[in-house]
C-alpha cells in the first residue's frame, strides 16, 4: 500500500486497515563473496614499509 493522499489516508483509518499486520520484508543478505582485490582491516592498519 503506497498511499499518501487525504483521502486514501481516512479511508485507511475508517477502516481499521493500520491495524493490519505488515507483511514480512524479505532483507537480502549481505555481499559475502570473498575475492582476491577485496583487502581486510589488516591492510589499513601495516606499517608503510610493510606495504609493498
Amino acid at each position: 500500500m503506497n498511499v499518501c493522499s487525504y483521502r486514501s489516508i481516512k479511508s485507511i483509518l475508517e477502516n481499521s486497515l493500520d491495524r493490519e499486520p505488515l507483511t514480512p520484508v524479505e532483507i537480502p543478505v549481505a555481499h559475502s563473496e570473498v575475492h582476491p582485490n577485496v583487502r581486510g582491516s589488516g591492510y589499513y592498519h601495516k606499517k608503510k614499509e610493510e606495504v609493498a
